[in-house]
């Protein structure tokens, strides 16, 4: 399982838990429960401190809950059936935003851009794909907002697991539960993505890719701008051993609902 942190935020910590169903011993309850990270208590602003994510089976007792918060998002990335579900709660109300489905495996993990973006390395389909969250008025989206297709790999690999962080978050309130004298500037974070490939049946390598997080959003708001006069994405790649295997660029194109990406 998984927890979730808004300590600077909201003082708010969220812990995803199993239980055994009282009436069916062959599934478990899976809750999310929101405290004060300060006191450990109920928070104060949650209209009901545990929510009720949904009912599985006890063959899924090891699968992984992803979630993060940002704003008044609460965002997961389940894998407790045969699909990847994503979800999005408005934490304080309990209400249930958005609710998609993916092909098992598809998202292992996800990072907020902005308190309204979030993106997911889709390793099914080869892409990081962005959302937009719901707002409440407008309807939930069904697909991503921008796919960015990532360099093709060689025949026979694949992604079997891709991960992603990035600090700080977005901080949409302003005002961080904090005495510290300074915090880091979220504009300036920069997004790590840990590539996981199996390039043989009893061989993989893991590749890291950094970039910074103002340059991934640059492309989702303006869809065809390049980070330079030459067309160019840049980006760092460093194999697991800590040796830096390329730092150079990604040419980015444009097209009508994704953009896609092709070293050059």
């Amino acid at each position: 399982m998984d927890i979730g942190v808004s300590v600077l935020e909201h003082n708010l910590i969220a812990i995803a838990t199993y239980s055994t169903h009282p009436r069916r011993q062959t599934q478990n309850i899976i809750e999310i429960a929101l405290l004060e990270f300060s006191t450990g208590k109920p928070h104060p602003l949650a209209k009901d401190y545990i929510l009720l994510i949904g009912k599985t089976w006890r063959t899924y007792l090891s699968s992984i809950i992803e979630l993060k918060i940002v704003g008044e998002h609460l965002v997961l990335v389940d894998h407790v059936t045969s699909q990847d579900t994503l979800r999005v709660y408005e934490w304080k109300t309990g209400t249930l935003r958005m609710n998609i489905e993916r092909p098992i495996l598809s998202y292992h993990d996800f990072i907020f851009l902005s308190p309204t973006l979030i993106l997911l390395p889709n390793c099914y389909q080869n892409t990081l794909d962005i959302w937009v969250l719901p707002n409440g008025i407008t309807p939930a989206p069904i697909e991503p907002f921008l796919s960015l297709f990532l360099p093709c790999l060689y025949g026979g690999s694949e992604i079997i697991r891709f991960c992603c962080h990035r600090e700080p978050n977005p901080m949409p309130s302003g005002t961080p539960h904090s005495e510290a004298p300074f915090h880091p500037d979220p504009e300036d974070a920069m997004v790590v993505l840990n590539a996981q490939i199996s390039t043989s049946p009893n061989r993989t390598s893991a590749y890291s890719l950094f970039v910074y997080r103002k340059a991934l959003l640059r492309v989702v708001y303006t869809n065809d701008q390049p980070e330079d006069d030459n067309g160019a994405f840049h980006y760092v790649v460093v194999e697991s051993k800590g040796v830096k295997t390329g730092t150079g660029r990604v040419r980015i194109y444009a097209s009508t609902g994704n953009i896609s990406l092709a070293e050059g």
